[in-house]
């Protein structure tokens, strides 16, 4: 957009022309996001009781998650995905 600094300075008409093409830009509206529910998980706790991983410790865990949800709405019986573990069902939402 710009053909070189001219003492230390963009011209004034290239700027312009910047502005004004930004200015006209459509924002197209992020669908997917606004459509399907994602967490940003800030902390996550293992609650399995230490006495059941005693006996097998190769037992399912049960994970607690806290965080923000945003997108539509995240109801307990949706799949979610947890990248490098897999596709789970959620049991409860609070």
């Amino acid at each position: 957009f710009f053909s070189g600094v001219v003492n230390g300075k963009y011209l004034k008409p290239e700027v312009r022309l910047l502005t004004l093409q930004i200015s006209r830009l459509k924002y197209r509206p992020l669908t997917w996001r606004n459509q399907h529910p994602y967490m940003l998980v800030d902390r996550f706790e293992d609650i399995t009781h230490p006495e059941l991983l005693k006996e097998r410790p190769e037992s399912d865990r049960t994970v607690v998650f806290y965080g923000y949800v945003r997108g539509a709405h995240l109801k307990p019986s949706t799949k979610v995905h947890l990248i490098g573990a897999g596709d789970f069902r959620i049991s409860d939402v609070e």
